[in-house]
């Protein structure tokens, strides 16, 4: 059974981070305590699992009002056995098709020769490189540091103090969709509660998955999951890229049926239990499977090298396109690959890639992060449970020393009319002002200026 946190009833440094991933298959809810003067130390209280197929596509929200239903009813059965007085910070990952990652770079000349460098400059030179205009539609998500040099010397990761006639900072910036952020916050305003920090769900995934070591030696993590697919590149410890690809292993289901003309149910049903993508798993299958074990009503047969054909088929078209988006950062497909995802134990996954990237390939599932690791062990959990651990560093970094703004506890969870009244009343914001940020960050927008920081979400 899992641990459960006592928090006082005016503790407002230590919270609980609830971290939210909406899946095209299944969405998913993880609750999660941390110690904030180790924001390392997060704890998995529960995770809750919902279908949510109608809802999300892709990556991207469809439907609000049921997804928000559903959330709520989520919500009800997480939140269930804490503490009436929780604090919660929420975070929401974001995977919908429109996200983009660029490495954008720029030159700080001083105005005299050999001045000392000092955090004034720093802010000088990051704002140069974030200056980097976007599409009408698009909208700044991540602004995160990557490297300073000064003058021509190495690259450096803490230039202050040294002396220089000029200063380059390079940054990784990642934008999304306007709207697949509004639906978001939509979302979770119907559904009662906040969306406190969007983050990408690249880094979620690695952040659950990768060790210090691999984040410095180069790796690529690659979450395979229902109806998208996608990759975070790091080196030298930071993220360098990211990509994602509207594809996932759905497409796999949709060509067996279509192949074998049977229904989507069943087709389903034989990628989880008899689809192999590489020729050495055909060893270990019958040759020929009968579809009457799966439904009574089928009496036919289907070859396995048929199976295998269809998927292998599939799975190299996949990976192939998210490899040709990362083709821009150097050496991109010869780092390490770490698979998860729900579709990551596909019989044959981590051979096949081995063979198209020439690397090594692990198959990963988070860590043990405390409590009831059954719950969440598991490569399709890699998201839900890295949102926790970057909602927990965000804290840590930016709020831990600061009274929760919200001063909300999770028995308050509004009804949608409630919600609605509340935003007529006044918190409902001005195009010039949605445009300008999206406002439930609140009193953390101004802050973020580091890893996993949100920039002023900006035209």
């Amino acid at each position: 059974m899992a641990k459960k946190t006592v928090v006082s009833k005016n503790d407002y440094d230590i919270p609980y981070i609830l971290g939210v991933d909406l899946g095209s298959a299944s969405s998913k809810l993880a609750l999660a305590t941390f110690d904030p003067e180790l924001a390392s130390a997060v704890e998995i209280v529960k995770v809750v699992e919902f279908s949510s197929q109608k809802s999300v596509e892709r990556g991207s929200v469809v439907n609000v009002e049921s997804l928000s239903q559903l959330l709520r009813t989520a919500l009800s059965t997480l939140l269930s056995d804490i503490p009436s007085n929780t604090r919660l910070f929420y975070v929401f990952s974001l995977n919908a098709k429109g996200m983009r990652s660029f490495v954008n770079k720029a030159t700080y000349p001083f105005s005299t020769y050999k001045e000392k460098i000092t955090q004034t400059h720093i802010d000088f030179a990051n704002k140069m490189a974030g200056n980097l205009s976007l599409d009408e539609d698009q909208l700044y998500l991540h602004f995160m540091q990557q490297y300073f040099r000064v003058d021509d010397r190495s690259p450096c990761k803490n230039p202050i103090g040294e002396l220089g006639t000029k200063l380059e900072s390079e940054v990784l910036l990642i934008s999304v969709l306007k709207n697949e952020l509004i639906k978001i916050r939509d979302c979770a305003h119907l559904s009662g509660i906040r969306c406190d920090l969007p983050c990408a769900g690249p880094l979620a995934s690695a952040e659950s998955l990768l060790t210090q070591s691999e984040r410095e030696k180069g790796v690529l993590v690659v979450d395979f999951g229902d109806q998208k697919t996608c990759a975070s590149l790091y080196q030298d410890g930071l993220p360098r890229a990211t990509a994602i690809v509207p594809l996932g292993s759905h497409e796999i289901s949709s060509d067996l049926a279509l192949e074998l003309q049977v229904p989507f149910s069943i087709a389903r049903s034989i990628k989880h239990q008899f689809c192999c993508v590489h020729r050495s798993c055909l060893e270990d299958l019958s040759p020929e499977l009968d579809l009457s074990d799966l439904a009574p009503e089928y009496h036919s047969t289907v070859s396995s090298q048929r199976i295998y054909e269809i998927a292998y088929a599939r799975t190299i078209e996949i990976f192939s396109l998210l490899l040709k988006r990362l083709v821009h950062v150097d050496s991109a497909v010869y780092y390490p690959l770490v698979i998860t995802g729900e579709g990551a134990k596909l019989m044959g996954l981590t051979q096949v890639l081995e063979e198209i990237c020439k690397t090594r390939v692990r198959l990963a599932q988070p860590w043990n992060w405390g409590g009831d690791a059954d719950q969440y062990r598991s490569p399709r959990f890699s998201q839900v449970i890295g949102l926790t651990s970057i909602g927990a560093q965000y804290y840590q970094t930016f709020l831990s020393k600061e009274k929760h703004p919200h001063g909300e506890t999770h028995s308050v969870l509004r009804s949608p009319k409630e919600m609605q009244k509340k935003r007529q009343d006044g918190s409902q914001q001005s195009d010039t002002q949605m445009r300008s940020g999206i406002n439930w960050f609140g009193a953390f927008r101004d802050k973020v200026k580091t890893l996993l920081s949100l920039g002023d979400l900006q035209d």
